[in-house]
């Protein structure tokens, strides 16, 4: 799905281990525009309910592939997971 400048993407993610939800020490996110600027840098993420986490991004005006990095940490095991979002013009 493709967002436009302006909109607000809610970007998700569910964490689980072999039991079923987890709610890990920490979970952040970072964002890389289509330029590779890091405009967000491991800011923390709001939790729904156990597992699940999102949050709220208001893509600027740079068009293209944005890349998102989501980091969970429980105890000493670190995961993370990419993904991408597009954006463009209306």
């Amino acid at each position: 799905m493709a967002f436009h400048p302006g909109e607000t993407a809610i970007l998700s993610v569910e964490v689980k281990d072999v039991s079923g939800f987890l709610d890990p020490d920490s979970i952040t996110v970072s964002i890389f525009d289509p330029r590779n600027f890091q405009i967000v840098n491991e800011e923390a993420m709001t939790k729904d309910e156990t597992g699940k986490y999102h949050y709220d991004l208001q893509p600027d005006s740079v068009i293209g592939k944005y890349e998102i990095i989501y980091t969970a940490v429980h105890g000493s095991r670190i995961v993370k997971e990419r993904d991408f979002l597009v954006v463009e013009e209306l």
